[in-house]
């Protein structure tokens, strides 16, 4: 079972939708990194407190930016979610593993080569219908 694919369904558009994304752990350089590979957003810091607070904030970033832009939706195809909407319900799924490792080769030399840990963490994104 591929356990850094998540889905996520919600049935009234127009709210925020909780969605568990992947989040990878590891340490490189007395560096604390978390990242999730489906959005591609990094913390770090010197602490893994700082790490999920750096974190917290490029998630923020992220979600600002693209409603800003009106790109969130774009962006999320992009980065390979599968987006299935109809009238009363918005389903979105994280890409897999294996399109993930595809398409970051960052991803694959850390798999491959890093000790690491992964947990799920689950956010909110903002509707976009």
């Amino acid at each position: 079972m591929n356990t850094l694919t998540q889905t996520a369904e919600i049935k009234d558009i127009g709210h925020d939708i909780s969605v568990p994304i992947s989040v990878i752990s590891f340490t490189e350089d007395n560096i604390h990194l978390l990242y999730a590979p489906s959005l591609d957003v990094y913390g770090t810091g010197y602490t893994v407190k700082e790490a999920k607070e750096s974190f917290e904030i490029g998630l923020s970033e992220f979600f600002a930016y693209t409603i800003k832009k009106r790109t969130l939706k774009a962006e999320l195809l992009k980065l390979g979610w599968i987006i299935k909407e109809n009238k009363s319900s918005v389903t979105l799924r994280q890409p897999s593993l294996n399109e993930m490792l595809i398409r970051r080769p960052d991803l694959k030399d850390l798999m491959e080569n890093k000790n690491y840990s992964h947990y799920h963490k689950s956010i909110s994104i903002p509707s976009f219908s």
